[in-house]
């Protein structure tokens, strides 16, 4: 019964959660440093080794952490996606003359009275002091403040002065990744690091060097062609994580493009269409290809056996670790997780929260800012939206948070890691 625990950032993923699944005999525990710095990186791996060190759970093997990453647009690329954002909601009259300026900084103004609509209604509801209210508008304002600046910087420059862009991401990834190449490359090595990535495949340097390293790599798909593409930049992957439809938080896709929601393949689909790819992509005598690893409405143990037969290797479960004690979640979400069925919640695909489309529990803050038609590009939404967002779980009002979750999260269970774990065997050597 392979698993990983899923990599959930924000805080989601606390060393206690990771530890206590990879002590267990079968299992990976999953950071999700996508916006982590590289000295929380690096306290984090360090704390759960610790944890780790002379356990006797882990029934005689090597207990595994992955690490994952986000591979984050470039500042150009956000740049571009905001122009055909504001190009959408120009008059027909300019539908293909150029973008100025102005109509920019109107259309980033719209997205962010969009979101300070929706502070009063956090407000009216909370016991903050005035000083505390008025601090988060100002959070509000400088992350307005920043967001401006940044994109009339990549707007001003022409091709010929503009240097190569970066990722538009709070640290760059080489500087995220120093503290695994030293985790790796230190004496001590009583843990295995795995090396995954979301929203795409890092530059060919960091994949030959996790390979140098003997760390294993993988990354999200969520279609055939994403896995094929995979190939043809890598072959030497070592494990893909085919996400479905079914799969609460973030969309790994390569690229965030609109398209109908009913083209999204379920779990059960794209492992079945990956199966049978991988078969003839790998072809050669010697040659497997890459495991395959389901993720998405995987919650019991029944759930497992069913991914296992459908030919995956493993399985990827996240909302089920959510409501263990040893993760991160905070009261509020946990209780929105907990009262799934008696509350008859559910869940949406959104880009309100964070520009980019994730599914999670529709709540109120989901309902007002309707159906995604004045949101700015990942990840300046996020950027947007954090202020409001850690007022809502300081005021522990879940219905101004993002509160990612799969499908099937009406089958959550409040149980610590070792009792999740040790249910999900039984079930899944149980056969109805």
């Amino acid at each position: 019964m392979p698993i990983i625990q899923a990599p959930m950032a924000g805080g989601i993923t606390t060393p206690s959660l990771v530890a206590a699944v990879a002590k267990h005999g079968n299992a990976v525990g999953s950071f999700g440093f996508a916006y982590s710095s590289p000295e929380k990186i690096d306290q984090d791996l360090n704390v759960t080794r610790k944890m780790l060190l002379g356990s006797s759970g882990c029934k005689g093997r090597t207990p595994i952490i992955n690490a994952n990453f986000f591979m984050f647009p470039s500042r150009s690329e956000v740049v571009k996606n905001l122009l055909n954002d504001t190009r959408k909601q120009e008059s027909f009259s300019t539908q293909n003359g150029p973008i100025t300026e102005e109509s920019v900084m109107k259309y980033i103004d719209d997205c962010i009275a969009h979101i300070n609509d929706h502070l009063p209604l956090v407000i009216a509801k909370s016991n903050s002091s005035a000083a505390s209210i008025k601090s988060v508008a100002k959070e509000i304002s400088q992350v307005e403040l920043k967001i401006k600046q940044d994109v009339l910087s990549e707007f001003r420059h022409s091709e010929e002065e503009k240097l190569p862009s970066i990722a538009y991401s709070p640290f760059t990834l080489d500087d995220q990744l120093q503290p695994i190449w030293d985790f790796v490359k230190s004496p001590q090595k009583e843990v295995e690091i795995l090396l995954s990535f979301h929203f795409g495949l890092p530059s060919s340097d960091i994949l030959e060097k996790a390979k140098m390293l003997n760390i294993k790599t993988g990354v999200s798909v969520t279609s055939v062609q994403e896995a094929q593409s995979v190939f043809e930049a890598f072959r030497s992957i070592d494990f893909l994580v085919a996400q479905g439809s079914e799969a609460g938080g973030h969309r790994g896709s390569f690229k965030d493009i609109e398209c109908d929601l009913s083209e999204y393949e379920s779990t059960s689909a794209l492992m079945r269409d990956l199966v049978l790819s991988r078969k003839e992509w790998f072809n050669q005598p010697g040659e497997e290809g890459p495991l395959l690893v389901a993720a998405g409405g995987i919650m019991t143990g029944h759930d497992i056996r069913r991914a296992l037969q459908n030919g995956a290797d493993g399985i990827q479960m996240g909302t089920a670790f959510l409501t263990c004690d040893e993760a991160g979640t905070t009261s509020s979400y946990r209780k929105a997780l907990l009262s799934g069925i008696s509350s008859n919640r559910s869940t949406v695909f959104t880009r309100t929260f964070s520009g980019r489309l994730a599914r999670g529990l529709e709540n109120e803050y989901v309902q007002r800012m309707g159906h995604d038609s004045c949101v700015l590009p990942f990840p300046l939404q996020h950027n947007l939206t954090a202020p409001l967002r850690q007022f809502a779980i300081r005021e522990n009002n879940s219905n101004f948070q993002s509160l990612w979750a799969g499908t099937e999260f009406p089958k959550c269970r409040n149980l610590t890691v070792a009792n999740l774990l040790d249910t999900l065997e039984v079930e899944c050597a149980d056969h109805p």
